[in-house]
């Protein structure tokens, strides 16, 4: 694969990201199967193949049990609920779900409203969604020069995965020493 096709395919996916805006969650309270088609269309972007799932009732129920989101009322999640949820499928590829629980905790533990958080994390999406495509075009074009027979792709991949490795020690480490402090 070349460095164009590469490229071609980072400027999708950065076209293709999602961020769901506060405003955008339905303001009334949503039963199970109204969540989740609420989530699959929002996010149908992420997925990597069509009948791949973006959320399941068993995760639901999963993340309610281990009190990462509140128990739903009358089998009903309101906008908070669905606002957890969208931040806990963005989390669960970099973080352990006990360390999702650890930071939905500490959280809680400083009486920020889940609005409130939410809102900031939807920025944080914007601001790296705008500085990924640079980043990784730039890393790329210093990878082409190590590329031997078209194996471009292969260096990409190499690079990305160590990256993300990477900063995801890092917010381990940042997560871990947080919570020292507040011991």
């Amino acid at each position: 694969m070349d460095k164009d096709k590469i490229i071609t395919i980072i400027k999708q996916l950065t076209e293709d990201s999602v961020v769901v805006d506060y405003e955008k969650i339905p303001e009334i309270d949503l039963y199970m199967d109204q969540l989740t088609t609420f989530t699959e269309d929002k996010l149908k972007p992420y997925k990597r193949k069509n009948d791949d799932k973006i959320l399941t009732k068993t995760m639901i129920n999963n993340y309610s049990k281990d009190k990462l989101i509140p128990p739903s009322a009358n089998k009903k999640y309101s906008r908070a609920h669905l606002a957890l949820i969208l931040m806990i499928y963005h989390l669960k590829n970099g973080l352990a779900m006990n360390d999702i629980g650890t930071l939905i905790s500490k959280v809680r533990g400083e009486n920020c409203s889940y609005e409130d958080l939410y809102k900031v994390f939807t920025e944080i999406q914007l601001i790296d969604r705008a500085q990924l495509e640079n980043e990784i075009v730039a890393k790329i074009e210093s990878l082409s020069g190590l590329a031997e027979n078209g194996n471009l792709a292969v260096l990409a991949i190499f690079s990305l995965i160590i990256d993300a490795n990477s900063k995801k020690r890092a917010a381990e480490k940042i997560l871990d020493a947080l919570m020292e402090k507040t011991k």
